[in-house]
C-alpha cells in the first residue's frame, strides 16, 4: 500500500495548455466562457487524468473538472498490445510446470476491456450514477446518509472531460488512526453490499478514492471517487461465495472444494480426497477455534498469497473478474491496516455474511445457514 501510495503520488502532471485545448475541443467553448473560475494548476493527477478545480459561470456551482491524458488512449493500448503477447508466451509455460489453469489470456483481455471502459468518462458518469441508485435501494437510510458519491454532470461530460459536483474531504489514508478505524467500518459495509448483494463493486478502491469530507452539509461523511473501473459478479457467485466464507470459517473442506468447483477455480473431476489435506495444511494455521472466532487469523492478503500454493499441486484457475476482485479486497484492506494494523476484512465480513444468510430465503443460503 505505501508503494502504491509513493506511485500515485510522483505522477508527473501534462501541461495546463494541453488540458484547457481537451477541454474546449470536447465541450464546444473557451473555458472562461464555461467557467467563472478555474485553477491554475491541477488538484490532483493519476496516471489516465487530472483534475482542476472550477465555477461553473451559468450556475456558480463548484465543480471538479476531470480531464484526460492526451495521447492515453494510444499509450494504453501499445502497453496491453505487450501484456496481450507477453500472455501468448507464458501461458503455455505456466501450464507446462505448474498446475495453474488460469487462462492469463482471457485474463489480460478482461484487464484490457476494463481499462478501455475507463478512457471512456461517459461510462465512469453512468457507473457513479448506477452505484447510487443501486446502494440506495440495498443499504440502510442510516449508511446512505453518512456516504458521498459526487453527482457527474452528464450534459457536460463527454469521452476525455468529465465534471461533476466538488467536495473537500482529504485521504482515508492520511488521517489518524481512530478516523481510519471509523470511517474503513462503513467503507466496509458499503464495499460488501456492492460485493455480495448489488453484485457491482468498485473496481479501484486505493487511497485517493475514499476521502473524508471536511468541509460542508456533508462534513465528516465517506466520499466513494472514480467509478471508471467497476466489475459485476453474477448473483449465483454472489451466493457461492457467501457459502464459502462460512465453509471457510467452519473449515468444512468438502462444502469449500464444492464452492471452488462452481466458482471455476477447481474442475468437477478434482480429488477431493487429495485436496482436503493440502486446504487444511496451507488454511488451517488461519483458522483456530471456528466460525468468526476463527477468521481472526484471516488476513486476506497472507491467506490469498498462501492459497495460491495449491497451485503447485493441483489444477487451479482464476476466473477474469475474481481478479480484480482480489485486488480491490486487497487494495480496501492495505487501507485499513493503516489505521488497525490486527484488521482482517474477511473476519470483518464474517457477521456481514452471517445476517445475509439470515435474510436470504434461497437454498443454498439456507444450508449454509446451517
Amino acid at each position: 500500500m505505501k508503494e502504491l501510495s509513493r506511485l500515485q503520488d510522483g505522477i508527473n502532471t501534462f501541461s495546463n495548455e494541453e488540458a484547457r485545448m481537451v477541454i474546449e475541443k470536447d465541450l464546444g467553448a473557451p473555458i472562461d466562457e464555461l467557467f467563472s473560475s478555474f485553477s491554475a494548476e491541477p488538484i490532483a493527477a493519476a496516471s489516465l487524468a487530472q483534475v482542476y478545480r472550477a465555477t461553473l459561470r451559468a450556475t456558480g456551482e463548484e465543480v471538479a473538472v476531470k480531464v484526460q491524458r492526451p495521447g492515453a488512449l494510444g499509450t494504453v493500448s501499445k502497453d496491453l498490445y505487450v501484456l496481450r503477447r507477453l500472455a501468448d508466451v507464458t501461458q503455455p509455460l505456466i501450464r507446462r510446470f505448474t498446475a495453474d489453469a488460469t487462462d492469463y489470456i482471457a485474463l489480460t483481455e478482461t484487464f484490457a476491456e476494463g481499462l478501455y471502459t475507463e478512457l471512456d468518462f461517459r461510462n465512469e458518469a453512468l457507473n457513479a450514477i448506477r452505484m447510487q441508485e443501486m446502494l440506495t435501494e440495498s443499504c440502510s437510510a442510516e449508511t446512505m446518509a453518512s456516504i458521498v458519491i459526487p453527482a457527474p454532470l452528464l450534459s457536460l461530460t463527454t469521452r476525455r472531460v468529465m465534471l461533476s459536483r466538488w467536495i473537500n474531504g482529504v485521504k482515508l489514508s492520511t488521517l489518524p488512526q481512530h478516523e481510519i478505524r471509523d470511517l474503513i467500518t462503513l467503507g466496509q459495509e458499503v464495499f460488501l453490499t456492492q460485493l455480495l448483494d448489488i453484485g457491482f463493486f468498485h473496481g479501484d478502491p486505493h487511497p485517493g478514492n475514499l476521502l473524508k469530507v471536511t468541509e460542508g452539509p456533508d462534513a465528516g461523511k465517506l466520499c466513494l471517487l472514480d467509478f471508471g473501473l467497476v466489475a459485476q459478479v453474477p448473483r449465483a457467485d454472489r451466493d457461492i461465495i457467501v457459502a464459502a466464507v462460512v465453509h471457510l470459517g467452519t473449515q468444512n473442506w468438502e462444502g469449500l472444494i464444492d464452492d471452488f468447483i462452481r466458482l471455476g477455480f477447481l474442475d468437477k473431476d478434482t480429488d477431493q480426497s487429495s485436496l482436503i489435506p493440502i486446504l487444511q495444511r496451507i488454511l488451517g494455521p488461519y483458522l483456530k477455534g471456528g466460525g468468526a472466532q476463527s477468521m481472526k487469523n484471516a488476513n486476506f492478503q497472507a491467506l490469498t498469497q498462501d492459497l495460491l500454493k495449491v497451485n503447485t499441486e493441483v489444477k487451479f484457475s482464476i476466473p477474469p473478474y475474481v481478479s480484480l476482485l482480489a485486488r480491490s479486497v486487497a487494495t480496501l484492506e492495505g487501507v485499513a491496516l493503516q489505521g488497525d494494523p490486527g484488521y482482517q476484512i474477511v473476519a470483518q465480513a464474517y457477521p456481514f455474511v452471517v445476517r445475509k444468510l439470515l435474510k436470504n430465503e434461497n437454498r443454498q443460503s439456507f444450508s449454509a445457514l446451517r
